[in-house]
């Protein structure tokens, strides 16, 4: 089976330290074929590249802090719209970036389409407390959720938890509190259709109901449906208090943006090479084409 090759846009952060760093990792890893998109004048040195490293140079650089829209609209030659069109001619088939979240979730919607009956993409990661792996979905592509889109998160984490060997799990919607009856009316709408969704035989689940952060802390869900807003907000707090607290919290580093037709990963713009590596060799990456037809049922 051909190896997927891996398109990279390390352009935000400190991006000549971080690509170069994970660049030469790439090159002694020959089970990874990686398509880099850089920014004019970050410098390659005397590198002589291996036949698994491909490297596009792009003019357009984005400023961190410009509006996505306006990224989106103006500046169509810079790394991430290179590898978009790159994904969208078939000549990579993963995009790892650690750009603007609200860009990435733009192109996937504007240029390279939903999967047939998800209208917004969903932010995911994969989170390991007291070892015990937990997914959470929307973390931040959609700031506002209706029903509908939180009932299709919950479709989208059903279908992957399988490849990360979780069966049959028990999911929760992260709600301000356990009541049937609480949060807003999409919330109440969602909690209603989740739990007669538990009779498809073909998405087998335990639907816990409502659940609060502690609960999640708690290891009583595998997956967690939430709006972006609350997930990002409950991911990062989460991430503080990781290295200072009793709980054994490992946090994948980067997030998986779900409901397009190819696989797209995003890493904080301040990720080290080693979580961007970590990230690129993780269970659901290495089978993403397996991943997409999943979702895809």
């Amino acid at each position: 089976m051909k190896k997927p090759t891996i398109g990279l846009d390390l352009s935000a952060g400190d991006c000549g330290s971080v690509l170069l760093e994970v660049l030469d990792s790439i090159q002694h890893k020959p089970y990874l074929n990686a398509h880099f998109f850089i920014p004019d004048g970050v410098s390659l040195g005397n590198r002589v590249l291996k036949s698994n490293i491909q490297v596009t140079y792009c003019k357009d650089q984005i400023d961190p802090n410009i509006d996505h829209k306006i990224a989106y609209r103006k500046l169509r030659n810079s790394p991430i719209h290179t590898a978009f069109n790159a994904l969208n001619t078939e000549d990579i088939d993963i995009i790892v970036s650690n750009g603007s979240t609200g860009l990435l979730s733009l192109l996937t919607k504007k240029n390279f389409h939903l999967l047939p009956f998800h209208k917004q993409p969903a932010l995911s990661t994969v989170a390991k407390i007291n070892n015990s792996p937990c997914m959470l979905l929307d973390i931040g592509a959609m700031a506002v959720a209706s029903d509908r889109n939180l009932v299709e998160f919950a479709k989208m984490g059903l279908r992957c938890l399988p490849i990360l060997g979780i069966n049959n799990p028990r999911v929760g919607l992260l709600n301000i509190g356990t009541e049937f009856y609480k949060g807003r009316s999409e919330h109440i709408r969602a909690h209603r259709a989740l739990s007669a969704m538990q009779d498809d035989p073909n998405l087998p689940f335990q639907f816990v109901g409502n659940i609060e952060s502690a609960n999640i802390l708690e290891n009583k869900v595998n997956l967690v449906i939430c709006d972006g807003f609350s997930g990002n907000i409950f991911i990062k707090t989460v991430e503080a208090l990781a290295p200072h607290c009793s709980l054994n919290i490992e946090i994948l580093p980067g997030a998986f943006l779900l409901g397009g037709k190819k696989l797209i990963i995003k890493c904080h713009s301040s990720a080290t090479p080693q979580e961007i590596i970590t990230t690129i060799e993780h269970p659901i990456v290495r089978k993403a084409n397996q991943l997409l037809e999943i979702i895809d049922q």
